[in-house]
């Protein structure tokens, strides 16, 4: 039966969490089953348009441990219904910082095939703090944080408390490597892209970015003082 929602943004580490929450869960990594992705900005009727019985029995069917929502800030109603249906349900979150967020998903735009700009990553980064200030409020200690860019604060005792597993070897082992999966560089591949790490990382340094938004300062302080709220939850 669900177990947790994955509410990340595109390139934030999204496919990092389903993966360690998977491990955490024991579930098999070597398949795509056990999860189920949601895009952004769609409607999923599917799930929203089902009342509780036939949703549990849908999920239970197809064996889904985890719903993975990308831009959660877009799907607020389908968060909603997911939490009042599942009241067990926990729900994590990665962060990562705004620089490579925007490089990668600048970079990544035409082998998706989806227009974008680094204003608009940012206005969604900015969504999401919001999303996560006001899922705290509500939903008080239902969310984990996971910050990609600090693999030290990450403890593999209290994730596992926080699911109401219990903390298995292959789970520390897997939480003291700590190794991001689907990075810029494998989506490169993936995708047959050429790229130069360099340059992204130079037309989009936060200084570059701040001349865009001179805000962004303020968020990246306001995102750590989540990060650290939800860490004493």
């Amino acid at each position: 039966m669900l177990k947790a929602l994955i509410l990340s943004q595109r390139r934030s580490g999204s496919t990092f969490g389903v993966k360690t929450t998977k491990v955490a869960l024991g579930l098999n990594l070597n398949t795509q089953e056990n999860w189920k992705p949601i895009r952004p900005y769609q409607r999923c009727e599917e799930l929203l348009e089902t009342n509780y019985i036939t949703l549990r029995w849908k999920l239970w069917r197809a064996n889904t441990h985890i719903i993975k929502i990308e831009e959660p800030s877009s799907h607020l109603e389908l968060v909603d219904h997911l939490l009042a249906n599942f009241p067990r349900v926990k729900a994590i979150t990665t962060i990562r910082n705004i620089e490579s967020l925007v490089a990668s998903r600048m970079a990544l735009k035409q082998a998706w095939g989806r227009s974008t700009t680094a204003e608009k990553v940012i206005q969604e980064w900015v969504a999401h703090y919001h999303f996560l200030e006001d899922f705290i409020k509500t939903y008080p200690g239902k969310l984990f944080i996971i910050n990609i860019d600090q693999p030290q604060t990450f403890n593999a005792s209290e994730f596992c408390r926080f699911l109401n597993v219990s903390l298995t070897p292959a789970f520390q082992t897997y939480s003291e490597q700590f190794l991001p999966v689907n990075t810029l560089d494998n989506q490169a591949r993936k995708h047959g892209l050429k790229y130069a790490k360099e340059t992204y990382h130079q037309d989009y340094s936060k200084e570059a970015l701040i001349e865009l938004f001179p805000d962004l300062p303020k968020y990246e302080i306001l995102f750590q003082k989540i990060f650290e709220i939800s860490d004493d939850l």
